[in-house]
């Protein structure tokens, strides 16, 4: 549909609408063409290549600019969460520490009860030999007494 060198415009606008209008056909070609002894055609084609060039590097900086804030932003939670895993390792030492310092506590109390309990039944086998040594003097009398 497009002619390089004459005039460009939609078939139906052309045809069906405007027939023959002379807004609908153009009188030049929308394609641009300089001649060939134009002396800035380098330099019009030297800017276009550093301004693409220009807003190449410009893309990849933005894109390496959201890739490092990514990065940094993940770093920074990343020493969050080292911190955060840190206290919670400090607490659980603590809490540890705690408990072996009970269990040592209980320990002592168990073995200071067991020795108490010992010394208590040792007490009771001498109470209870006592007991018999002065039932058995009791009987004596008392069966002297009674003949």
């Amino acid at each position: 549909m497009t002619n390089s060198t004459g005039a460009v415009a939609q078939p139906v606008e052309q045809r069906t609408f405007n027939p023959l209008v002379a807004s609908s056909n153009l009188a030049r070609s929308t394609i641009l063409k300089f001649p060939n002894t134009m002396k800035f055609k380098p330099a019009v084609m030297l800017c276009c290549c550093i301004s693409f060039s220009f807003a190449y590097t410009q893309n990849d900086l933005l894109s390496a600019q959201y890739a490092y804030q990514s990065s940094s932003d993940q770093v920074t939670l990343a020493k969050n969460e080292k911190i955060d895993a840190s206290q919670a390792l400090s607490k659980s030492k603590q809490q540890l520490d705690d408990a072996q310092k009970a269990y040592q506590n209980a320990q002592k109390n168990l073995s200071d009860a067991q020795v108490r309990y010992a010394n208590a039944e040792s007490g009771l086998i001498q109470k209870n030999k006592d007991f018999g040594s002065a039932n058995s003097n009791l009987t004596t009398i008392w069966n002297s007494l009674n003949k």
